[in-house]
């Protein structure tokens, strides 16, 4: 007697067994392969130190100054911050993380699998993960992410992670961590934190792009602490009618504090303030990972400091810039009154330019309408270099905590146009005529320059090399004495004393 054909429904539950066994083994093979990438993969530290000072030396190695204008990371103790401030911000990200004690990777394995990485609320571990290695991009990486969340939650107690992470988490206004931010927001230590300042962190943790003043966050996590039974319905009342204007401290932007508070130093180190901060991760620099060389010379900065500060006391003086290069257009000595005006457009460029070169166009050195002090310097320098126009530099080298250096590369280019005017022997005579010899020692050092009068800013300027260094000197007059073409015998004067300063001993 034969066997019953099979039903279709056999055949089907029949046929699925290899395929399921098949995935079976592709998924434990791609698993073997990401447990073989992921092992050994470092588990974090979680002993965090404090931030450190940005020191910035001059060429020498003198300490110029130093880069720390607040308190940016202060490592603390769950029991060192207040308890609505940790009740807040586990409601308003995972409420049970302190309960759990099993490690829970699955939901985050589960992901990788299927592509829907975004899919998994992340924890407080991911977060803290986060920090230092970003957001995983691929699939490889959510596995190595979740390895490491296995790793760290086995190594380290989870109250351990939660600490470090209120410790390091970015929370606006150059702040890592709840103590620096406690500060910068409210002025305040994070174990005096009250209920509506601590939900107001707690929505910066969970939602970073948020507008600052928006109210929209601070709510919902109040919101989450009176549904959890932390704060009563009258405290849910009365923070949620406060605007956010009235908790928060107005923002205060760097100060850069320079070691002997000497004026003729602050234009300078706030330029170098602001190159740092836009090419250096702002991590790095505001908790002081790297030291910087400048190409400031300290002693020569404060001797010609002197010499301007008392030039700028003569009648009908307003404010003088002086810009000194060296030879490869390294910035040695950069002096005004004013933040930002020595690297500011003061006078027209096409009347710097056709005083020295009639066929030379701004664009030969990038320039625009206005040219400022240091750009002048640069104008000068190319004349000496014949036309090898250098990139001017601040910078001599940067050198990470880590013990790696990186030392600035000093590009320049040929500008033909500049090379050809520089090389018009009829020309150079004129200006020499216009800028005889500086003496100095029994050596008469010969300087190329010339001053002029700019009737459109109604300043005064005078631009000059010799063989070591090119200047500029802008003199901006009192209103009083606006019109004064005799600004530019100012101008040229005060740039004589400069270069005698630069010439002191032959």
């Amino acid at each position: 007697m034969s066997d019953p054909p099979p039903r279709d429904g056999d055949l089907a539950e029949t046929a699925s067994w290899p395929l399921m066994i098949y995935l079976i083994i592709i998924i434990g093979v791609f698993a073997l392969g990401v447990t073989a990438r992921t092992q050994g993969s470092a588990i974090p530290n979680l002993q965090l130190r404090p931030d450190q000072d940005v020191v910035v030396y001059d060429r020498y190695s003198k300490e110029l100054a130093r880069f720390h204008p607040e308190i940016n990371l202060i490592p603390l103790t769950l029991e060192e911050i207040s308890p609505i401030l940790v009740d807040a911000i586990l409601v308003a990200l995972d409420p049970d993380y302190l309960a759990k004690e099993q490690v829970e990777s699955w939901a985050t394995f589960a992901a990788a699998l299927t592509g829907r990485m975004d899919s998994v609320t992340p924890s407080i571990t991911q977060r803290y993960l986060r920090l230092e290695r970003g957001e995983p991009d691929r699939r490889t990486e959510t596995f190595k992410e979740a390895s490491q969340i296995v790793s760290l939650e086995r190594a380290e107690q989870r109250n351990s992670i939660l600490e470090a992470y209120l410790s390091s988490v970015p929370l606006g206004r150059n702040a890592y961590g709840v103590e620096a931010a406690s500060l910068a927001w409210f002025g305040r230590s994070a174990a005096d934190i009250e209920i509506g300042q601590a939900a107001y962190l707690a929505s910066r943790i969970s939602d970073s792009d948020a507008d600052s003043f928006s109210v929209d966050g601070r709510n919902r996590v109040l919101t989450a602490l009176y549904q959890a039974k932390l704060i009563t319905e009258q405290e849910l009342i009365d923070e949620r009618s406060t605007p956010i204007g009235d908790l928060v401290l107005p923002d205060t932007s760097f100060q850069v504090s320079d070691l002997d508070l000497s004026s003729d130093l602050v234009p300078v180190l706030a330029k170098m303030y602001q190159e740092l901060s836009a090419n250096h991760g702002e991590k790095d620099f505001v908790t002081g990972e790297f030291d910087v060389r400048s190409t400031i010379d300290l002693e020569l900065q404060h001797r010609v400091a002197d010499v301007s500060l008392a030039f700028k006391s003569l009648p009908g003086i307003a404010d003088v810039s002086v810009v000194v290069l060296d030879d490869r257009n390294q910035i040695r000595v950069a002096l005004s009154s004013e933040i930002g005006s020595l690297w500011d457009g003061q006078v027209d460029a096409r009347n710097a330019l056709k005083s020295l070169y009639p066929a030379v166009t701004a664009d030969s050195f990038n320039w625009t309408d206005r040219v400022s002090p240091v750009q002048l310097a640069e104008m000068f320098s190319a004349v000496a270099r014949e036309g090898r126009v250098y990139k001017t530099e601040l910078f001599l080298e940067i050198e990470m905590r880590n013990g790696v250096a990186k030392p600035i590369a000093h590009d320049y280019y040929i500008a033909d146009e500049i090379r050809s005017a520089s090389e018009n022997t009829d020309e150079l005579a004129d200006l020499f005529q216009m800028s005889p010899g500086f003496r100095t020692t029994d050596q008469e050092i010969k300087v190329l320059g010339l001053s002029r009068f700019d009737p459109s800013s109604m300043k005064a300027w005078y631009g000059g090399t010799s063989e070591r260094n090119a200047v500029s000197v802008v003199v901006t007059p009192t209103s009083a004495a606006s019109g004064s073409s005799n600004l530019a015998a100012d101008a040229k004067r005060l740039a004589r004393i400069v270069f005698e300063e630069l010439h002191r001993g032959g």
